[in-house]
């Protein structure tokens, strides 16, 4: 064990000291990566994709005028003035995971140095563009992380996105885009703040609770989840373990039994990823209770009949390696209860209803057709 732990230490330091020599060098990250990892950042969709008949039936009976796809994360690096925060950690080599995550998160983007914030844009509408004429994106804005008195915390923010500046891109793009707020419950202006961005346009609002700082299950939540109610605007909640945003840190607040005080109050409530990773504690069974899978956890709130016209599912990354095959084969109780799955993608019509599910999922998986009853 002494001879491992010894091999680890040097590993760490070997992995450490040729970061920092990679990132002093004038073009590491091309040095490093391009043409092996980073995006070529092709200008379209090869015909060979895009009229494949896997492509063509997930657009059968779709109304591309209906469709949104409603988890699209703005980022940047604040350089046109949008006010766009990232923590330091994220370009620091001494934080070797949250650099690479930034890396990869702006190389996916095709983001370009120097004029990152409009290179993310544009590779948006791109992608819009090679959807059917009609389609949107839902772009979110992203809170900073707050206290328990409601007072921002930037020194423990992941990374921050204003309301004005995606309702800014939607105002510039509204061919392209529509643009949820994000709003801490804790912050003393948190009705206020709400009013406004809805009478500007706002579709619903976004929060990340482990790094945000937000206890779903709070009271301090009440009077915003009031506000949500009176507002008719869904919250588009993440539930599960967080690997992507760092943050504020706040342990065990993705377990989606957090959310039944929202649910309980009223609102209507999108759980992101459908709790797809992780485990939390079974709160049903107290604040003792053993852990069990977060998508356990989601199921069983969605199962619930109370919910039925409260609960929905954001099915966004659930594809990814990192998801345990029970995502995409649940079981048939937990079927039965679960109306809202997709593999690509959610449609919102004019009145926020459950997704569609049309899929070509792997054998061991299942294959499943279902219309959006708007």
């Amino acid at each position: 064990m002494p001879e491992l732990n010894k091999q680890c230490r040097r590993f760490l330091q070997q992995f450490l000291t040729s970061g920092a020599a990679i990132a002093a060098m004038p073009s590491a990250r091309g040095a490093l990566l391009d043409g092996i990892i980073f995006n070529p950042c092709g200008t379209a969709l090869p015909q060979h994709l895009a009229g494949h008949p896997i492509v063509a039936a997930a657009w059968s009976g779709i109304d591309p005028a209906r469709y949104w796809d409603c988890h699209v994360h703005i980022a940047g690096t604040g350089d046109s003035g949008s006010g766009i925060y990232t923590s330091p950690d994220m370009n620091s080599v001494w934080h070797p995971v949250q650099f690479a995550q930034h890396e990869f998160y702006l190389n996916a983007a095709c983001a370009k140095e120097g004029n990152v914030d409009q290179s993310y844009v544009e590779r948006m509408r791109h992608l819009v563009d090679e959807l059917k004429p009609g389609c949107k994106l839902l772009l979110f804005a992203f809170e900073q992380a707050h206290d328990e008195a409601g007072k921002a915390m930037p020194e423990h923010t992941a990374f921050h996105v204003p309301n004005a500046y995606a309702h800014d891109l939607v105002r510039r793009y509204p061919r392209y885009f529509e643009w949820a707020c994000s709003i801490h419950p804790y912050r003393p202006d948190a009705v206020a703040a709400l009013d406004a961005a809805v009478s500007d346009g706002a579709r619903a609002v976004k929060l990340l609770p482990s790094a945000m700082g937000i206890d779903p299950a709070s009271p301090k939540c009440d009077v915003f989840y009031r506000a949500l109610v009176r507002l008719d605007a869904p919250l588009i909640c993440h539930a599960g373990e967080e690997k992507a945003v760092h943050g504020a840190g706040l342990k065990d607040a993705g377990n989606p039994l957090k959310l039944r005080r929202a649910l309980d109050a009223g609102v209507r409530v999108i759980i992101a990823h459908c709790a797809s990773i992780g485990d939390d504690i079974d709160l049903d069974k107290g604040a003792h209770g053993s852990r069990v899978p977060s998508f356990e956890l989601f199921a069983r709130l969605m199962a619930e009949t109370r919910y039925r016209h409260h609960l929905f599912a954001d099915i966004s990354a659930i594809t990814q390696r990192n998801r345990s095959v029970e995502v995409f084969a649940p079981s048939s109780s937990i079927m039965s209860g679960i109306t809202a799955y997709s593999t690509a993608r959610i449609i919102l019509c004019p009145a926020y209803c459950r997704c569609s599910l049309r899929a070509n999922w792997p054998k061991r998986a299942c294959s499943i057709a279902q219309s959006c009853p708007c």
